[in-house]
């Protein structure tokens, strides 16, 4: 639950625990008439008002209510990586396509460089899935050759 402090005491309590140096400070929490104790490192900011908590209020607490913080993992931080495995793949593919068709020629037509780029590319995702059958014959590929035996050299 969230709850929000409407008046902090004064002057802190010092303690230690098995966690280090502790302060013990007096709050008063917004829709809650008693005085709640709220425990936490010396290191952390003292509590302002104003200030939101999540978590709860123990009522049974032998030496009165005492409010529990809900502590939350750390988000995870986000990698700023970008998968540029098919981008790396398409690019291979057309230069590829365009040795294959120069070799020693004119430029060669851009819509041959996209069949045989499109055909060398599927060749490359059905060889990552292991997809090839033992038909195939693995020095060359039945739609790559199509694609070169379509093409007027």
């Amino acid at each position: 639950m969230i709850y929000k402090i409407t008046a902090v005491g004064k002057g802190p309590k010092d303690w230690k625990s098995s966690y280090g140096a502790m302060k013990e400070y007096k709050i008063k929490l917004k829709d809650e008439t008693d005085i709640i104790r709220l425990n936490q490192k010396a290191s952390t900011p003292a509590p302002e008002v104003g200030q939101e908590l999540v978590g709860s209020i123990d009522f049974t607490d032998e030496f009165g209510p005492k409010f529990n913080k809900e502590f939350t993992k750390p988000e995870e931080k986000k990698s700023n990586y970008v998968d540029h495995h098919e981008d790396i793949k398409s690019e291979w593919a057309i230069g590829q396509a365009i040795i294959m068709l120069n070799a020693g020629k004119d430029l060669p037509k851009l819509e041959d460089v996209e069949a045989l780029a499109s055909d060398l590319y599927s060749m490359v995702e059905r060889i990552g899935k292991n997809e090839l059958d033992d038909a195939v014959d693995v020095t060359g590929d039945e739609d790559i050759q199509q694609s070169l035996d379509d093409i007027d050299f």
